[in-house]
């Protein structure tokens, strides 16, 4: 009796879904079949699926995306199993599963008329009624796999064949430490009659250096002269405390009013902030900001030369990456950004945490609900370098992402991520090395060949680019 459970995809755009699924199948002591695990090499492709269909598989569970499905080897496997489920009259044969937005009037005809599991809101809630559908079904499965099943399924779910190997490997973080801060922090107290918290709130917005208030004392990094100057005459001030910032934030100060460990750490990590947010629309950066809160600040069309960042390596090669690209397809910009985060633990940093916005015109934030379709073979070797470009467009020409906190003081953070040494590594199967990302890969030049992008360089430019890259040449040396 056919006891499969036959996984059809899109090779090689849904193979991260089609291999998360067929590990849970497998642990729920479902047979499963398809591509990835039954193709090792050297087998007939179409002849081994064919077979598999026909003669093997209990049900045909078909993975609907917007790519796949215009994916001729997904329909031909459609069909195929289209035409066994008339043969045996089974309707439940083929099972359709849908795991990102694709629209209703794009499903293959042969499955509108089937109940379409859906599983773009969450894998795991998906999962659930799947195994619900294939036990309604009564297809074949035992209550726990075999330990040889059920490893080659764990192995092929953490990474298509990665093994752990005993040799270091250098891991790039997004923690930008930051090198200095202000010595002191200074609380000012408003020289006259103030109604109400919010008024002390208003004086704190109303000052363009990064300004804070505590009870009724304006906080900030700058002098008295300089607060002053931005109040004028609305509110004469004079310095109530001075106090050493490592003092302040260790509670160890008692010149100081008092302050709880936490709520110091909140107060300086909120002019932080501020000072992030002053100097990166400073850069000409745009903000976009979603219901939750969540502040991206993002680089708009025409921003930089080229929309393009250039950036050194940890290793000294140099590199770059387009900051602001097309996707023809959905007629859209995407834009990268970060939104920052401030960690005062040792070591203190900066996290750049990576976002996308979406754009029609380069410039008006859409927001970022496209990220799942737009940047799915985005690899990590690419966000890597996305970070790396990023920072050093924050650093500029000044080698440091400087965060002006007043005339003279400022945060200095560093415009490359922090490295750290991984005592192992993880090591590929010969026949499943993949390629790691690199610029100038055709994703950044969104299809287009760059001898007729006029957005890109001339071709004895990226021959010095190149050159460059392999001679491990950088800007420092």
């Amino acid at each position: 009796m056919a006891s499969v459970v036959f996984i059809s995809h899109a090779n090689p755009q849904d193979n991260d879904f089609t291999i998360w699924l067929g590990a849970q199948l497998a642990t729920a002591g479902y047979e499963v079949w398809s591509d990835l695990t039954r193709l090792i090499g050297g087998e007939e492709t179409w002849q081994d699926i064919d077979q598999a269909i026909r003669h093997l598989a209990a049900t045909v569970i078909l993975v609907l995306s917007r790519e796949g499905v215009k994916k001729q080897g997904l329909r031909n496997e459609l069909a195929v199993a289209d035409g066994v489920a008339r043969k045996r009259r089974r309707t439940e044969f083929l099972l359709p599963v849908k795991i990102d937005d694709l629209p209703f009037d794009e499903v293959p005809p042969q499955l509108m008329p089937k109940n379409i599991i859906d599983f773009s809101g969450g894998w795991a809630g998906g999962l659930e009624r799947l195994i619900k559908a294939l036990e309604r079904d009564n297809v074949p499965h035992t209550q726990s796999p075999s330990a040889e099943n059920l490893e080659r399924w764990v192995k092929l779910r953490t990474g298509q064949g990665k093994v752990l190997a005993q040799t270091s490997e250098r891991l790039e973080s997004n923690w930008f430490p930051i090198l200095s801060m202000p010595e002191h922090i200074n609380f000012f107290d408003v020289r006259r009659s103030v109604g109400s918290l919010s008024e002390i709130q208003a004086l704190a917005d109303s000052i363009s250096w990064p300004a804070a208030f505590y009870r009724r004392l304006l906080v900030g990094f700058a002098e008295l002269d300089e607060f002053q100057e931005e109040l004028k005459d609305r509110a004469p001030l004079r310095t109530a405390y001075s106090v050493p910032l490592v003092d302040f934030l260790s509670g160890t100060s008692a010149d100081s009013p008092y302050i709880a460990h936490r709520e110091a750490r909140n107060l300086v990590t909120n002019l932080i902030r501020q000072a992030w947010e002053n100097a990166a629309k400073r850069r000409g950066l745009e903000r976009y900001a979603d219901a939750s809160g969540l502040k991206v600040y993002w680089a708009r069309a025409g921003l930089l030369q080229d929309d393009i960042g250039r950036f050194v390596r940890a290793d000294g090669r140099r590199g770059w990456r387009k900051l602001v690209g097309r996707d023809n397809t959905r007629n859209l910009y995407w834009h990268f950004g970060v939104n920052a985060i401030t960690n005062l633990l040792s070591p203190a940093r900066l996290q750049l945490r990576p976002h996308v916005v979406f754009s029609v015109d380069g410039r008006t934030a859409l927001g970022m609900r496209q990220r799942r379709a737009v940047c799915k073979r985005w690899f990590n070797a690419r966000w890597r370098d996305l970070i790396l470009a990023f920072g050093a467009f924050l650093a500029g020409d000044a080698g440091e992402i400087i965060l002006p906190t007043g005339n003279a003081d400022r945060i200095r953070v560093a415009a490359k991520p922090m490295s750290f040494d991984a005592p192992v590594s993880l090591a590929l199967e010969e026949d499943r090395v993949t390629r790691e990302t690199q610029e100038g890969d055709t994703d950044d030049f969104d299809g287009v060949e760059r001898d007729n992008d006029p957005a890109f360089f001339e071709p004895d430019e990226w021959e010095a680019e190149a050159e460059d890259s392999n001679t491990g040449e950088s800007d420092d040396s």
